[in-house]
């Protein structure tokens, strides 16, 4: 197992130190336009704000809050640039209800400082997945 986890080190460094650069700090505003447990077209509703700092290359300390209707919840993660289109991204949600996600997300450029980000994150607790939306600005 743990020669597993050396092999993915080695095949995802690389690409991770290509992304984002020690240092940068981005914001991004996003909700989930579908989640595996909506109630209805507009039965719920998830969305949020996530700051980024880029401590190293590649790799994000997040911190940011999310509406979950009619509830208000923090969030702290890592997120992990794997090149310049796509991240994984690993966070805690912090609330009366607690949880954990991991998510993938797809990144397109809407300019020197706009990106439009796409994300699918998996919420294995309650064995939720979310499709989310939202836009990213860089400082």
């Amino acid at each position: 197992m743990r020669a597993g986890y050396k092999i993915l080190w080695t095949l995802l460094w690389p690409c991770c130190v290509a992304a984002q650069q020690k240092g940068d700090i981005l914001v991004a505003a996003e909700f989930d336009f579908y989640k595996t447990d909506n109630i209805g077209l507009l039965g719920k509703g998830q969305a949020g704000m996530e700051l980024f700092y880029f401590r190293q290359a590649g790799w994000a300390l997040t911190a940011g809050a999310e509406y979950w209707t009619r509830e208000w919840k923090g969030t702290v993660g890592l997120r992990a640039e794997l090149n310049e289109r796509w991240y994984l991204r690993a966070r805690g949600v912090i609330g009366e209800r607690s949880y954990f996600n991991a998510g993938l997300g797809h990144k397109v450029p809407l300019g020197k400082r706009w990106v439009l980000e796409n994300l699918l994150d998996y919420y294995p607790q309650p064995n939720d997945l979310a499709l989310r939306t939202g836009v990213l600005f860089r400082f």
